[in-house]
């Protein structure tokens, strides 16, 4: 939802010892898009043919590890969680 009105949110539900926690939708979303961002004169304009990609490469698994962080349990770190999405009305 692009809605500038609302805030949504995961609440996820660990299955192995039902911690609760909660992610915002958009900061996944922005975490995703940043991730999939591909390496064409579109992204990076300037860069030539001959250019070292390592250093985008680490900011890319930096994101991807961010994800895998706020997808786990804080508790137990399991990836095995139930997850719903709640909609709230900004303030």
């Amino acid at each position: 939802m692009d809605n500038p009105k609302f805030v949504q949110e995961y609440r996820r539900t660990c299955l192995d010892c039902g911690k609760v926690w909660h992610s915002l939708e958009g900061r996944e979303k922005q975490i995703r898009e940043e991730s999939t961002c591909c390496y064409c004169s579109m992204c990076f304009p300037t860069r030539s043919k001959g250019d070292d990609l390592s250093q985008d490469e680490g900011t890319r698994d930096e994101r991807e590890n961010e994800l895998v962080r706020l997808r786990t349990c804080p508790s137990c770190q399991s990836k095995n969680y139930q997850e719903e999405i709640l909609t709230y009305e900004r303030k």
